[in-house]
């Protein structure tokens, strides 16, 4: 596993050849939304967010601080503006588990998470991140610990870790990479099996 300071690290750790097509899910004002854009000039970006289907919204910062809260019609107003000029974002108003299940199969590099922070809401959008990211994408996600050197409140993260974990045991996967904010990031390659025969029998590498 490589450790990071930072997520914004993220893109020192995962690179492509061309243009990817990457998601997030969950956008709240667009700051990780950008930095995404950003590093990677994608192909496509796709903003997954319930939006104005909640009135109150709150969130802190990457270190889980500074927490402040807005409405679900600013989060849609400031990702429209943000965005105003980039025909290559596309935004997905409604529940991650419905909106991002629409999407076809293998069709991203790369999905951040950090929508619904109960356990069965981020096993949900993992399960369906793996059926949506190609071979060797990124499923990657926000707040699976605390790095109390860095974050001043005591955040309860320990859903998202038992999801986590239930899905790397389910897809026989592990994390590859953590990022240390306040928050802790994490990242996880989708890696098929090779299986091959030998004189000895079945054989299957990672």
């Amino acid at each position: 596993m490589e450790i990071f300071q930072s997520r914004d690290e993220i893109s020192q750790l995962i690179k492509f050849k061309e243009s990817p097509v990457i998601a997030e899910i969950g956008v709240f004002e667009c700051e990780f939304s950008k930095k995404l854009h950003s590093w990677y000039n994608p192909k496509e970006l796709h903003l997954f967010d319930t939006f104005r289907n909640f009135n109150v919204v709150g969130s802190g910062n990457v270190d889980g601080n500074d927490y402040r809260e807005t409405t679900g019609e600013k989060i849609y107003n400031n990702a429209v503006d943000a965005f105003k000029n980039q025909p290559n974002v596309f935004l997905h108003e409604g529940f991650s588990n419905v909106t991002v299940a629409e999407m076809q199969d293998e069709y991203f590099d790369l999905i951040y998470i950090d929508g619904d922070h109960s356990e069965e809401g981020v096993y949900n959008d993992l399960i369906n991140s793996y059926n949506k990211v190609k071979d060797h994408g990124w499923i990657t996600g926000h707040d699976f610990g605390l790095n109390k050197a860095k974050c001043k409140n005591n955040w309860d993260f320990s859903g998202i870790r038992r999801a986590v974990s239930r899905f790397c045991a389910v897809k026989n996967l592990q994390i590859d990479a953590l990022f240390l904010d306040g928050c802790i990031s994490f990242a996880i390659q989708k890696k098929s099996a090779i299986v091959y025969y030998s004189k000895s029998g079945l054989v299957v590498l990672k």
